[in-house]
């Protein structure tokens, strides 16, 4: 489990993802069996003044969430998640020594550079190595982060990154018959993508690559680039991480619409690809809550509604 910030949990949770153009904020409901969305709102940032204290809080408090526990997400600017090879120590000491690893592999000063990890499982590389991805960021960057939420009147729970809330998401979707395989999930910004995948709850790989999309609702998808390097990706799983190529690829993100992804993009691929329904995954309540929440909405929340879902009992990193 991430081991930069925890507290007691509460009944209900709130979801947020800092972006460099904005902020998302998701609620949901725990139920027996599932969760139901209760609302996803994207305040964008003000370039002039950095992110809007001001707007979150008032935001909060509209949608009456205040004290509510939440698990937040890091822009990706702010951290770096490396594979390394682990340190030969007792896991006590592994976050030191995978400091004292990393430190000339990231732009950090030593003295704010704070990590956690968590270990590769054993069947992820075809060498009998042990292997950690390491999570490091800046420990200004993550105090900045607990005042923003403080001043936002929420709990903060956790501190997260973005290939990992999608695990949650991956474990929501997964069914029986994808769990020897995994599934991988493919998300969309203005100017570049994420793939990660993830097999029985585990992030096998995550790599970001820059790709010409603008990420707007009348924009196509670059189906060509988007398919060459999804593709590279999965060969690499495949070859060099000995690994079968999952059942199917998941395609999520910013202005992304189900018919952007064509038949022919799909051909272009291994694997089956799929449209995540970034709100729909999650049940409605009786009243119909989420069907209000506006789809292209949910894909601009994707993250914070992994970070929603992040629970104790199905936690993924260690530190």
């Amino acid at each position: 489990m991430m081991g930069w910030y925890r507290k007691k949990k509460l009944g209900k949770y709130v979801g947020i993802e800092i972006r460099d153009d904005g902020i998302a904020v998701v609620s949901i409901r725990p139920r027996a069996g599932h969760h139901s969305l209760q609302s996803a709102d994207f305040l964008q940032a003000n370039h002039a003044v950095g992110y809007d204290d001001i707007a979150l809080s008032n935001l909060i408090k509209q949608k009456g969430l205040q004290h509510y526990a939440c698990n937040v997400v890091l822009p990706s600017s702010q951290y770096q998640l490396l594979l390394v090879e682990a340190p030969d120590v007792p896991e006590n000491e592994m976050s030191e020594a995978l400091r004292w690893k990393v430190k000339d592999l990231v732009n950090i000063a030593i003295d704010d550079l704070e990590v956690t990890f968590f270990f590769l499982p054993s069947d992820g590389t075809l060498s009998r190595k042990k292997m950690a991805y390491v999570i490091a960021a800046n420990r200004q960057d993550l105090k900045a982060v607990v005042r923003l939420i403080k001043n936002a009147d929420l709990r903060l729970e956790s501190i997260d990154i973005g290939e990992l809330v999608m695990r949650n998401l991956a474990v929501l979707i997964a069914q029986p018959d994808n769990a020897e395989r995994g599934i991988a999930i493919v998300r969309l910004l203005e100017g570049q993508a994420t793939i990660s995948v993830f097999k029985q709850g585990n992030l096998y790989l995550s790599r970001q690559f820059d790709l010409s999309y603008s990420a707007g609702l009348l924009d196509d998808l670059p189906a060509d680039a988007l398919a060459l390097e999804v593709q590279r990706s999965l060969d690499y799983y495949e070859r060099q991480m000995g690994q079968a190529v999952p059942t199917a690829v998941y395609i999520c993100g910013d202005g992304l619409e189900e018919q952007k992804i064509s038949d022919s993009f799909q051909d272009l691929l291994t694997a089956q690809v799929k449209y995540l329904d970034a709100g729909g995954v999650l049940a409605a309540d009786q009243d119909g809550a989420h069907q209000a929440v506006d789809a292209l909405v949910c894909q601009s929340c994707v993250g914070a509604i992994g970070a929603s879902l992040r629970r104790r009992e199905v936690s993924h990193a260690a530190g």
